[in-house]
């Protein structure tokens, strides 16, 4: 009875190890994931000094749901990461942000912040963005996705890209079980206000 209990712990000492270094392993590469964003954050606030203060707070928002989206995944040990198109060196591209899984991308993402969910869906609603996540700020995107909604069951020559919209709206920037958490926009004009002053 004795060797069982002894193996039955030992067997159990390995468990408890590998799962602290399993979780240790991920809360440093969400650590990593955190740094990382905080520095593409202050590279391209700097980059961007001269640009208008609202298209700024756009590319903030997909920096801060980016580095969100990482920390998360990292933490939870999910071996993927979002990565935005203008840090790739592609700012004019249809998506802001990629979801990738290795080298391959497995979702894309539009993202606009704005202080009004109306002016977001606005511009949101473009056919180059279909299938695509959405992204709104996580307080505009309930009103957004009313307006998409009302918008799409219209009729007109828009309607399919509103029914686009409703269906693909979200709050955070999300895949499988990552989540960014959502972002408001008042949190990306706070942030910009301290990288202006």
């Amino acid at each position: 009875m004795k060797q069982k209990e002894k193996n039955l712990k030992n067997k159990t000492n390995f468990i408890a190890e590998q799962t602290g270094a399993f979780l240790s392993n991920n809360i440093a590469e969400a650590t990593n994931e955190a740094v990382s964003g905080m520095n593409l954050l202050r590279s391209e606030s700097a980059r961007m000094a001269k640009v208008l203060t609202d298209k700024k707070q756009g590319n903030l928002f997909e920096i801060i749901e980016r580095t969100k989206f990482n920390v998360d995944a990292a933490s939870k040990g999910v071996d993927v990461r979002a990565v935005t198109t203008a840090e790739l060196g592609d700012p004019h591209a249809a998506a802001d942000i990629l979801i990738k899984k290795g080298g391959k991308t497995v979702r894309e993402a539009q993202a606009k912040s704005s202080s009004k969910a109306a002016d977001a869906l606005h511009e949101m609603n473009q056919e180059k963005y279909h299938g695509m996540q959405k992204l709104f700020n996580s307080d505009k995107v309930d009103r957004a996705k009313e307006l998409a909604k009302k918008r799409a069951d219209t009729g007109s020559i828009y309607s399919k890209e509103y029914q686009d919209t409703y269906k693909n709206a979200t709050g955070e920037l999300k895949h499988g079980k990552v989540r960014s958490g959502g972002t408001t926009h008042d949190e990306t004009c706070v942030l910009l206000s301290h990288k202006n002053s």
